[in-house]
């Protein structure tokens, strides 16, 4: 009984995330209650990739973590597209969060469902004029939740959409740097 509310939920929140119909279409509420088959069928602009990918959740956050610390999202990524329940509607990105650190703690799981707690040591965001990147510090941890569902292509993330997070390796070997920064981003490597 759980693991269908649970998949209800996620159909429910794939409704909402990849469709855009005004709150008195009656079709809204149909699409909520329909099949995986038909939900992975109609996409909705989405761009769900339909390869059978990613059979274990925890294992999908874990790799992704380790992706997006490498500098892997900086741009279109075949990977990612695979790993996003919704990759379609990822937005591109004109900076990134420079991280330190990310602790990666499950919370829950269900059949459809599994969410984890993902902390990051945050130094600060990494911003661009036109000599470069450059740091702006703000020292902080922030926590996320993400959210994963089962489909009949594998496990995806549908929650949280963010930014690429980029450990300072990555920082520092992708993008053309102010020279101060860069000093900096060599100095933090010892955090990694």
């Amino acid at each position: 009984m759980i693991g269908r509310r649970s998949l209800s939920a996620g159909l429910l929140a794939f409704t909402l995330c990849c469709h855009s119909r005004p709150a008195a279409d009656s079709t809204h509420t149909e699409q909520a209650s329909a099949s995986k088959s038909s939900a992975a069928e109609d996409t909705g602009g989405c761009d769900l990739v339909g390869t059978n990918t990613h059979s274990d959740p925890l294992a999908l956050v874990r790799e992704y973590l380790q992706n997006d610390g490498d500098g892997q999202f900086t741009s279109s990524n075949a990977w990612k597209a695979s790993a996003l329940f919704c990759p379609g509607h990822e937005p591109g990105w004109d900076g990134a969060t420079l991280i330190t650190a990310s602790k990666l703690e499950p919370l829950s799981s269900g059949h459809d469902t599994a969410k984890y707690r993902v902390t990051y040591d945050v130094y600060g965001s990494l911003d661009q004029d036109s000599a470069g990147f450059f740091v702006t510090a703000a020292p902080k941890q922030v926590i996320d939740t993400f959210v994963t569902l089962r489909t009949p292509f594998g496990w995806r993330i549908i929650a949280p959409v963010l930014d690429p997070h980029l450990l300072p390796h990555a920082a520092n070997s992708l993008w053309r740097v102010h020279e101060r920064d860069r000093r900096l981003l060599d100095s933090l490597r010892s955090r990694e």
